[in-house]
């Protein structure tokens, strides 16, 4: 995960927010990390040309869960460029509008649910999405509307300094996503691609949570974004 996620504020409001990470406040140190894909050996996705659905479940590199994707196109082609500050990430081209990414996993014994995650495209790929959930994985409800994603290179050696491409969604008025055994995130474009070679990369895909104590309050004591951070930057990430 990238160094701004450090100084990422806490879950606020009950307003669901996309925001770039720079200048945030407030650490994350109340929250724990229920799943998170990184993209990253030993989970890389293989590379798959001329298929609409991608073939393989992806395994987070915490937590429990599935990722993949799903296009119109047969041409679709899905490959593992440079992520954001890292080795790897997720990308697709041949987008057409309905055309999404998609992450399952389950949030028992969690509550107060965020994402956050990041995205970029290539100059013709597709730059408008929303963020929808579902507990049933058939029916969903849009959860951030029309989000912009710029067109911004990515270094694998520097995360994006100015958090551009960094989106948050605070879900925590969202009573259904608590402790629920099947929680699904999709990524859906609402725009076609310019051209056949447009494309979208995801990368640090992360669901968040408070985890209730055994007497019901919040367990402050959790797991922080910071040592997660450190277990990637020991990796060379």
């Amino acid at each position: 995960m990238d160094t701004s996620l450090h100084a990422c504020s806490r879950l606020f409001g009950k307003v669901l927010v996309p925001f770039a990470l720079a200048g945030a406040t407030s650490a994350l140190h109340a929250q724990i990390v229920v799943s998170q894909w990184t993209f990253e050996a030993p989970n890389v996705p293989a590379d798959v040309a001329n298929t609409a659905v991608y073939p393989e479940p992806i395994p987070p590199a915490t937590g429990t869960g599935v990722a993949g994707g799903l296009h119109g196109s047969t041409a679709t082609d899905y490959t593992t460029p440079s992520g954001n500050g890292s080795s790897e990430s997720f990308n697709s081209n041949n987008w057409g509008i309905g055309d999404y990414y998609q992450f399952s996993t389950s949030t028992t014994g969690a509550q107060d649910i965020g994402v956050q995650f990041d995205q970029t495209r290539s100059g013709t790929g597709p730059g408008t999405f929303d963020l929808s959930y579902s507990t049933d994985g058939t029916n969903f409800i849009l959860a951030l509307d029309d989000y912009t994603v710029p067109g911004i290179g990515w270094d694998p050696a520097i995360p994006d300094a100015a958090g551009t491409t960094t989106f948050f969604a605070d879900l925590s008025s969202v009573a259904a996503l608590d402790d629920a055994n099947m929680v699904v995130f999709r990524l859906v474009a609402q725009v076609a691609g310019g051209s056949a070679v447009g494309t979208s990369r995801v990368d640090n895909f992360t669901v968040l949570a408070n985890v209730p104590e055994p007497g019901g309050g919040a367990y402050l004591g959790a797991i922080s974004l910071t040592v997660l951070g450190v277990r990637r930057l020991r990796r060379g990430i």
